[in-house]
Formats: structure tokens, sequence, C-alpha cells
């Protein structure tokens, strides 16, 4: 008996109780938008009053609550709809379900069993320095949970993950709403409270499945010995530990892209459908975590199909088999997008992925930011290991391009990312492309597995277990290296903004909590005022001296960074203070910050 008609049982189980709750769950959810449709759009406006971060949600107008109830009917329409059709068709739906869960059932035990047989056949060496990696990586992660928070975090948390979920999954004013994320983070901070912890939990532990996560992908595609080189540069790669420890979606973003590379390998190795299921969950999540994802969806799909030309036979890489795919996973990122689409719309997203440059002009300069970018990738890293790892990756490239038709796989990740960023005359910065990562490391250890063996075969005479040897030996050597000079935090950006910028405001909240009076206005800078914010919540401060202060305030206080070129003159010019009357008073002094006050007689007119 196979392993499909193992499960085949327990799939019908599953596929017959999902079967009535289909149409069960149209049905109310077209109830609710009923419900919602005949509201007043007084009873909303007060109940997103309750919810807005100051008390008062003003972009909530008129005219959107208008778009809104016309939205929220045609919706119920179509899931009325949707609910019938899925009540005439039951016992259809039953029996696609029943098939699509016994094979989706089938690839995973077949794939986890075959991944732990493969560890049970490793040698103690090997398993030993995987675990070592491992728990390396999440040492190294677990040391600078506690750093202070940034601003991207602190804005992600106060105005989307701190809010009710429905509101956080249906506001896409910003890019900065990592959807899935958002969610995760709501949920971990509703259990354990809005600790800086707390806030980065779904991030940390989704940082950490990388380190295993990159060690599968690179084992399929450098073999054995060149997935302990990645492991090890993947536990303690810098920025992997940065974005590890920040409370966005990029770690997840890059486990999704991996689990699909993965199942992307099944379709191409196993030469059946089985896979292809996963490879849309595992996108549809990526596009559901930040809508970037197009970019190694795409070239996901390009690599996969030029698999396919390679092997006419694979009948799973057929043109429509892939075009299904696709189309599948389009159609469930568009039902995880439906709450933002009926609401703030994407256009945020939009805007961002487009630059004002002519293209002309964009292409001369793109070498700046490219630089950057794999600057960015290698930073605090030695310029040797830079060096070797570069080498290493363009070597691997060649080394790969035809051992298998899976091999080549950087070579849509880059060239597809060609073609449309002139067009979108903008390059995304690091964050978005930080999945490539673990491929280059990949490829990089290919390329010195390669040269490894040639050195042995050629040159030393060495056995069969030089290979192995060397790559144990070059894996510690990479993990001990990362325990020396270890720098107190991880920064989002590859510089010290985040170190003047936000290191002593859980001080500074520490002190206004005991002179700060809601008769006092606060004045902050510029990318100060969230993470200040989130300082003034923890410690359960009202905000209303920073969010909305009185009319005429008994003082002014001033939050002023000379450090990151927010003075005092700058801060109150902001805020519409004419500087050249104002008597600033300095009243505390912190490591970076300085605190103000002055008469509220200055204001400008």
């Amino acid at each position: 008996m196979s392993e499909v008609d193992e499960l085949t049982p327990a799939a019908g189980r599953s596929a017959l109780v999902l079967s009535y709750l289909l149409p069960v769950a149209a049905a109310l959810a077209a109830i609710a938008f009923l419900i919602f449709s005949t509201a007043s759009f007084e009873r909303i406006k007060a109940y997103m009053d309750a919810l807005s971060f100051d008390g008062d949600a003003f972009t909530f107008s008129r005219a959107l609550f208008t778009t809104l109830v016309r939205t929220a009917r045609i919706a119920a329409a179509i899931l009325a709809c949707a609910a019938a059709a899925l009540i005439q068709s039951r016992r259809r739906v039953e029996r696609l379900l029943t098939e699509l869960a016994a094979h989706t059932l089938g690839y995973v035990h077949g794939t986890t069993r075959a991944a732990g047989v493969a560890m049970r056949a490793e040698t103690a060496a090997h398993t030993m320095v995987v675990l070592a990696a491992i728990g390396l990586g999440i040492a190294l992660r677990i040391r600078v949970l506690w750093q202070p928070i940034n601003y991207d975090e602190a804005f992600t948390y106060i105005v989307y993950a701190n809010r009710p979920w429905l509101i956080a999954w249906a506001n896409y004013s910003e890019p900065n709403n990592h959807l899935l994320h958002t969610l995760l983070a709501h949920v971990s901070t509703g259990l354990f409270g809005s600790a800086v912890w707390a806030i980065r939990l779904p991030a940390l532990i989704a940082g950490i499945l990388t380190i295993p996560l990159a060690y599968v992908a690179a084992r399929r595609l450098a073999g054995r010995h060149g997935a302990l080189i990645v492991i090890a540069l993947t536990a303690t790669s810098p920025i992997l530990i940065a974005y590890s420890v920040c409370a966005r979606g990029y770690t997840m973003l890059i486990d999704f892209f991996l689990l699909a590379v993965v199942s992307g390998l099944d379709v191409i190795d196993w030469r059946s459908a089985q896979p292809w299921p996963m490879f849309v969950i595992w996108c549809t999540l990526g596009f559901f975590t930040l809508p970037t994802f197009i970019y190694p969806f795409g070239a996901l799909l390009l690599w996969l199909y030029v698999a396919g030309r390679s092997d006419p036979s694979n009948e799973a890489l057929r043109v429509p088999v892939i075009a299904r795919a696709a189309a599948w996973t389009m159609a469930l990122t568009a039902a995880c997008y439906a709450p933002a689409m009926a609401t703030s719309g994407l256009q945020a997203g939009i805007n961002y992925s487009r630059g004002t440059q002519t293209t002309l002009a964009f292409l001369i300069t793109v070498w700046r930011p490219l630089r950057g970018i794999w600057r960015d990738f290698m930073r605090d890293l030695p310029p040797a290991m830079v060096a070797a790892v570069a080498a290493s990756a363009v070597l691997g490239v060649v080394r790969l391009w035809r051992s298998t038709s899976g091999s080549m796989l950087l070579v849509p990740l880059l060239a597809l990312p060609a073609l449309t960023v002139p067009v979108q005359r903008t390059l995304a910065p690091t964050r978005v492309w930080i999945y490539l990562l673990p491929i280059v490391f990949a490829y990089a250890a290919a390329g010195s597995i390669a040269a490894i063996a040639w050195i042995g075969v050629r040159l030393l005479h060495a056995g069969p277990s030089w290979p192995s040897a060397t790559a144990a030996t070059l894996a510690l050597a990479v993990c001990l290296r990362s325990t020396t000079g270890l720098p107190a935090r991880y920064n989002e950006w590859n510089n010290n903004y985040e170190v003047y910028a936000n290191s002593d405001l859980d001080e500074v909240a520490g002190y206004l909590k005991t002179s700060l009076a809601n008769s006092d206005a606060l004045v902050v800078g510029g990318l100060l005022d969230y993470p200040l914010e989130y300082y003034l919540r923890l410690r359960q401060m009202p905000i209303t001296s920073l969010r909305r202060p009185p009319a005429r305030p008994a003082r002014v206080i001033v939050l002023a960074n000379d450090s990151v070129g927010q003075r005092v003159e700058r801060v109150l010019k902001e805020h519409g203070y004419d500087a050249s009357r104002a008597n600033a008073r300095l009243v505390r002094r912190f490591t970076y910050s300085s605190l103000y006050e002055l008469e509220p007689l200055h204001s400008a007119p």
C-alpha cells in the first residue's frame, strides 16, 4: 500500500468536515458583512476612535465609511453565492479536498521521513557541527533580544500590532505593516505583554528557523559538506542576527522562500505534482508577510519553467501545471489581502515600488545602492572572508551550472530583478533582498567544496574523508570567529543611527514619568516620537502631552538629539515654534538625548 493510500482515510475525514465548514464560514462572513453595512457612521467612528492611539481616528471619514459599506454589501453577495455553490457541489468539493489532502500529507510525510533517515545516516561529527551551529545561532540572537526598540519596530507595534487583529489586518496605510507578522506579533503581545522581547518573538522564532532551513536547502543545492558551511554562515551572519531581533517580517520572508525552494527541488527531483500544494502554501504565506515576495516568487516560477524545458518528460513541470500553481497562489494572496484592499487599499506599497528618476539617470547611479546591498549582506565580516565568499560563489555558479536542473536557481533569482528594477527606476533596500543571502551562501559553499576537493586530489593526494573533515573545520572556524568582538547591539540599518537615536529613550521616559504632567506639551523630533511613545506606554504613562497636547500648555518640553541632527532649534521649527525667539532651557542631558523646557508663548502664528 502506498503512502497516499495509507493517508487517504484520515484525509477523507478531514475533507468531509471541511466540506461542511466552508459553506458555513462563507455564510457567516456574509452575515457579518451585512450587519456591518447596517451600522451607523457615528457608531463605527466611536469604535475606531477608541482604538486609535491618540483617541481620534481622523482618517476614518464618511467617504471611507460609504466605500466600506458598499464593499461590504458586494462582499456579502459574493460570499452568499459562494456558500450556495459550495453547498450545491459539496460532494465534488469533498472529493477534491480528499485527493489534495492525501497527496499533500503524503508529501509532508515522505519529506520528513527522508530528512530523518538522512540525518540518522550522518556521521557523529557532522551532526555535532549542525547542532553546535544551531545552538550558537540561538545564543547569538537571544543575547541581543532586549536591545532598545527602533523606529520601525515601535511604529509597527503602536499603529498596527497593538490594534485589534481585524483592524491591523485591514490597515495597509504604510508598507511597514507586514500583515502576517503583525498578526503574529498581536498574538505574542496579547499573551506575553508589550515587552520588547514579546514584540520581537515572531521574528526571533523565524530567525532561528532560518538556520536549519538554510541547511536543508543548501544540502539539496551544494551537498552535505557544503551544507555545513552554510549553516555556520547563516547562524553567525550579523545581518541575519540583526533581522532576527527586529520586529519585522523579513526573517519570515526568508523562511517561506527557503521552504518554497525545497518544495520546488522536490517537484524537480521527485518528478511528481505532490509538492505543488505546499509550494503554493509557502508562497502564499510569503506574500501574506510581504508583497515584495513577488521578486522571489517570479524567480522561482522562472526557475521551474527552465527546469521543465531541460527535462520535457517531467509532467509536473509542464507549463499548465506551473501556471495553475501560480494562479492558486495569486488567488489565495488576494484573499489574504482582501480586508486591506477593501479599506485602505494597497497604494502605499505601490507608491513605494516606483522611483522618480529617469531610467537613464537611475541606471547610471544604480551601482551605488548595489554596492551598498552587498556591503550590507557582508556587514561586520572580515575583508578576507568577504572576498572568499564572493570568489567561492562565482566558482559555485560555474560548478553547479550543469550538475542538475535545480542548481541554476541563483541565475533567475538575479535575472528577474535585473529586468524589473530598471523599469521601476528604484532599487529597494537590502532588507527586501535578504532572502538571497542563504542562497549566496549555498553557492559559495559549493564553490568552496569544489576547491577543497581539487586541492585534496591534485595537490595533497588526500583520502575520501578530506572534503568532509575540511568542511567541518571551516564551519567550526566560522562559528568560533563569530564569538570574538561581539557588538553591543545589531542595527536594522547598516549604520549607527539607531544607537544614537534610541539607546537612551527608555531612560528619558523614566525621567518624564516623574516630571511630565497632562497639562504639558511634549515636542519630539522626527523618528524619535514612536520609540519614545513606546517607552511611555510601557511605563503606563498617558501620551496626551505627546499626541494631543493642550492648546495652552503649562510647559513645553522639547526632546532633542544632536547626534542624529535633531537639534533643539530644528525640532522647534518643525513643530511651528519660532526658534529665533524661543528661550530653551536645558533640563536634563542623557547619553545622546537632551530635554529642554521653554515658555509656550513663542509659538509661530
